[in-house]
């Protein structure tokens, strides 16, 4: 994210000393993300942020999950697989 702003900045450092023109448009263009970032923290409160990253801690969080759960059903079929146990296991999740 921050290679990213650098790279956004520097970018539009060079058009701002290569045209004025396409400086301007470049300084606006900047006035206005950081007025609509501003814009959009202040309707949303100062937890913005730590809510999107907590949706994204539950996804991961839930995804782990549904991978541990994967890796209990194929330790069942394969335990209900084995010689000694077909007979007994008699349901597979």
């Amino acid at each position: 994210m921050i290679t990213h702003l650098a790279r956004l900045f520097l970018v539009l450092g060079g058009l701002v000393l290569a045209w004025p023109v396409a400086g301007q448009a470049s300084l606006m263009f900047i006035a206005c993300w950081l007025l609509r970032r501003w814009v959009r923290a202040a309707r949303h409160g100062p937890g913005l942020a730590r809510l999107s990253r907590l949706r994204r801690h539950r996804a991961t969080r839930q995804d782990a999950e549904l991978d541990r759960l994967y890796i209990a059903v194929l330790a069942r079929r394969k335990l209900a697989d084995t010689p000694e146990n077909r007979g007994r296991v008699r349901w597979i999740l």
